[in-house]
């Protein structure tokens, strides 16, 4: 980061428990406190502190991109990390992108508390993607075989994927069945069905009966 120069790194206050994060750079102990001393809310505080110094001082050297998936799948400690870098990198010139499935984490989950922080910060947007229409499936198809998919395939296909993107790709690579009028009813790919037994295993009982009444 900022053409890897170590003496940028030497220059951030880092405490003495980060120093299996960052092998390799000189480390200077902040307020001579050691990681025996800090309580766990001491350690959270100094780690976000040092993390979000580090990447002020290279934003302000060099803008760059973070890019953090699933936040949905993070723990309390991780998402009030990436909320103080909105909050700290705010007038740097760093971008931070993030993706969550918003029906994968339930009521009370700290995202939430994460997006109700930042919601009101400058230059924050969410954008809320769906699934790909019939004209973008119809090129992905086309993209995948190598040919624009007829008319019924192509109502087929969307009709069985929603426009998902990763189910579209593997539909689209089975080979069609010409013997029938609609594959509608015809089982989805064992990949998709993995991915979605995955989703489904990690809702609760109340959500799951919710989601196979939508399916």
């Amino acid at each position: 980061m900022a053409g890897n120069d170590d003496s940028l790194l030497n220059t951030i206050p880092y405490p003495e428990h980060l120093r299996s994060i960052s092998p390799g750079v000189a480390i200077r102990a902040v307020d001579g406190d050691s990681a025996s001393t800090l309580t766990p809310d001491q350690v959270c505080f100094q780690t976000n502190a040092a993390v979000s110094g580090l990447l002020r001082a290279a934003g302000l050297a060099s803008p760059f991109l973070i890019l953090i998936e699933d936040l949905h799948n993070g723990d309390s400690a991780s998402l009030r990390l990436i909320e103080v870098l909105a909050r700290d990198l705010v007038d740097v010139p760093v971008l931070i992108v993030s993706t969550y499935r918003d029906r994968e984490f339930e009521p009370g989950h700290p995202l939430g508390t994460l997006l109700g922080n930042v919601a009101a910060l400058p230059n924050f947007d969410r954008l809320h993607l769906t699934g790909l229409g019939p004209t973008e499936v119809a090129e992905l198809v086309r993209d995948i075989t190598g040919a624009r998919p007829s008319a019924r395939r192509l109502s087929d296909i969307f009709d069985r994927t929603g426009g998902n993107p990763f189910f579209v790709s593997e539909v689209a690579r089975e080979p069609a069945d010409l013997s029938q009028t609609s594959e509608i009813g015809r089982p989805l790919p064992r990949n998709v069905r993995d991915a979605v037994g995955v989703r489904l295993d990690a809702l609760s009982a109340p959500r799951l009966c919710t989601q196979r009444a939508r399916s």
